[in-house]
């Protein structure tokens, strides 16, 4: 059996704790032991705990604001130390693999603690953007880099060689789940029993498309009145200055009568069971694999969603989803009408995106991938 040292640096609410929950769930205890070091002890983070794997609460990473100067400070002051201690539990518990799950910048510590104890690493980079010079640098220390989708394995290629480069799409885990307690939900939200609802799972940071969806939200209204609209998403790692311009957006739109504001919420499967329409709004936020997306498809959901070309690797526009222009709110009413008035329509989406996810996102064939990937590596050593 081969120990694997699983490193989640970012709040452990998010997409990238969720994504390490359900690989855990899909790996082979038999062939893998897991441990786990998380910076924050989020929601995801209790989930993988509940799974029966060790976890280990390190300090935050300091959010990186100056220079070399700064950063040679910051690895003095910071990193080190979690070096250090991420070296003693390498050693301590015989770890043979390390995968860090976030960003290259934030990985700094267990980059280095697994090259002084000369374990191979593999870096799970969860968002889609082209690498800094100094993650271009970091990134060589790393035995083997994970896109999340064909076009970050795309963009990768310019910085690193491909043959260090892998693509393993993330996966949702739907099975067994047990819905209820919707018709209290919808009352607890304020929402009538009849009303269609749309709603935006995401955290409220510029770029994810508040702004978009609400403008969009104005329009849908002036064709179905009765349509009602819910936000959820801001909590751990939201920027609370964008959520009150958003709060004063949507009061200047008229839509404050119809919108609920749900902030951070653990019950997303529930969520997602009470919307009509599902929607990805973002525009310039550099996403990786939209989970949301591929929870709402999994569940039947009709989805609405950018073009953003990593989106267009789990929608496929008019048979999973429909996709409209990044930051065109009117593209995305005129999206949101077309279901809402089709049920149909609604329903034949729903389905297909539900074979789309089975078909492409499995838990059992992520595991898979990834265990394959890891023999490759430790194989190599």
């Amino acid at each position: 059996m081969r120990t694997v040292l699983y490193v989640e640096t970012g709040t452990g609410f998010g997409g990238s704790a969720q994504n390490l929950a359900t690989r855990l769930q899909g790996l082979d205890r038999a062939r893998f032991r897991p441990i786990v070091v998380a910076y924050h002890d989020g929601g995801a983070i209790r989930q993988i705990r509940a799974l029966g794997v060790p976890i280990h609460i390190m300090p935050p990473v300091v959010p990186k604001v100056g220079g070399y100067l700064w950063l040679i400070q910051n690895w003095l002051r910071h990193e080190w130390p979690r070096t250090r201690r991420l070296i003693r539990l390498i050693r301590r518990e015989h770890v043979d693999l390390v995968h860090t799950n976030n960003d290259l910048y934030s990985s700094v510590a267990p980059l280095w603690a697994a090259k002084l104890t000369g374990r191979p690493v593999i870096c799970h980079l969860q968002l889609t953007r082209t690498p800094t010079a100094l993650e271009r640098r970091l990134g060589r220390w790393a035995d083997r880099l994970v896109a999340v989708t064909r076009h970050a394995h795309d963009l990768y290629r310019r910085s690193w060689p491909a043959e260090r480069l892998e693509v393993v799409y993330d996966a949702v885990q739907t099975n067994g789940l047990r819905i209820d307690g919707l018709p209290a939900l919808r009352q607890d939200l304020g929402f009538p029993p009849a009303a269609p609802v749309v709603g935006l799972l995401a955290r409220c940071v510029p770029g994810k498309g508040y702004e978009e969806f609400l403008r969009a939200a104005a329009i849908v209204r002036a064709h179905e009145p009765s349509a009602r609209f819910l936000i959820v998403g801001n909590g751990p790692g939201g920027d609370q200055a964008h959520e009150a311009a958003m709060r004063r957006l949507a009061d200047a739109l008229g839509l404050t009568p119809c919108v609920a504001w749900g902030g951070w919420r653990n019950d997303t499967a529930r969520i997602l069971h009470l919307l009509s329409v599902v929607v990805q709004a973002s525009s310039t936020f550099p996403e990786g694999l939209s989970r949301v997306l591929l929870e709402a498809m999994a569940y039947g959901r009709p989805v609405v969603a950018t073009s953003l070309p990593t989106t267009c690797e789990a929608v496929v526009d008019g048979q999973t989803g429909l996709l409209a222009r990044p930051g065109d709110p009117q593209a995305l009413a005129e999206a949101i009408v077309a279901i809402l008035k089709d049920r149909a329509l609604a329903e034949r989406l729903g389905g297909q995106g539900r074979a789309r996810v089975a078909e492409r996102f499995s838990v059992a064939a992520h595991a898979a991938q990834v265990m394959r990937l890891y023999d490759n590596v430790l194989n190599a050593i």
